[in-house]
Formats: structure tokens, C-alpha cells, sequence
């Protein structure tokens, strides 16, 4: 495959293993978090920080188990591709239901860091800030 094709090709992996990653998050999943992050993978979110895949795993559990549902909607996807390393930046839209029957929405900025693995594209570091909300979540 010529490098423009790679590229291609690479982009629309990358795509699409965040649309997948959300996917994940909305099934409030703990297991399977290696399909999309790679076992030193780190981050910072507003629910806290994490190191390794597990430990982010466990950390996406806790800040959604406590929401009935939970909508992530990510789009206006950027990916600036350097060999076998790229940077992935968007915006989401967050919609979290309570118990209760409340909604919240919340909307924030992600920037990831992805390699090439043995596996495919795997997220290598993510950081999520926030930008607008309804209200405060849980345990804001």
C-alpha cells in the first residue's frame, strides 16, 4: 500500500476506535478495555487520573456506574498521523441520565495520543477538559 493510502487507511481506524471506545463507555463495561488502550496508557479526566489499562478501566467504571445511561457523542474528529504515533483531537457531547430521571449534559474537549500495536491502533495517553455543562455531575 502506497504511504497516502496508509495514512488513509490509519485515519479511518483511528475514527473509528473512538466512535468504538464510546460505544464501551455508554455499556459502562469495566472488561475490554485493551481493544482500545494500550497497557501503559495514561490519563487525566475530570473523574481522575489513571496509569495502565486496568486502573483506567476501573476509573471510567466509576464515573459512570452511577448513571442510569449514559450517551457519549464525539465528532469534529482531528487525527495528525507521525509514523507510528498520532495525535487524535475532538470534541464530545456527554449525556449522562440519572436514576431520578435527570439529565445532564456536559460537553468537553479530548486530545489522545495513539501507536501502532501488534493489535492495531491502541490510545497511548488521553486527557479530557472539560467545557460547558448543565449542572454539576455526581461527585463534582
Amino acid at each position: 500500500m502506497n504511504d497516502r493510502l496508509t495514512a488513509v487507511a490509519d485515519r479511518i481506524e483511528l475514527t473509528e476506535l473512538v466512535a468504538r471506545e464510546a460505544f464501551w463507555l455508554d455499556a459502562h463495561r469495566i472488561e475490554g478495555a485493551e481493544a482500545f488502550f494500550t497497557d501503559d496508557v495514561t490519563a487525566a479526566t475530570p473523574g481522575g487520573e489513571a496509569e495502565g489499562v486496568a486502573d483506567l478501566a476501573a476509573l471510567a467504571h466509576r464515573s459512570h456506574h452511577e448513571y442510569e445511561r449514559t450517551h457519549h457523542i464525539p465528532s469534529g474528529i482531528v487525527v495528525d498521523l507521525d509514523g507510528d504515533a498520532a495525535e487524535i483531537r475532538f470534541s464530545a457531547v456527554v449525556v449522562f441520565n440519572r436514576h431520578d430521571g435527570q439529565v445532564l449534559v456536559r460537553t468537553a474537549r479530548y486530545r489522545l495520543e495513539a501507536r501502532r500495536t501488534g493489535a492495531g491502533w491502541r490510545f497511548s495517553r488521553l486527557e479530557i477538559t472539560p467545557a460547558a455543562g448543565t449542572a454539576p455531575l455526581q461527585g463534582d
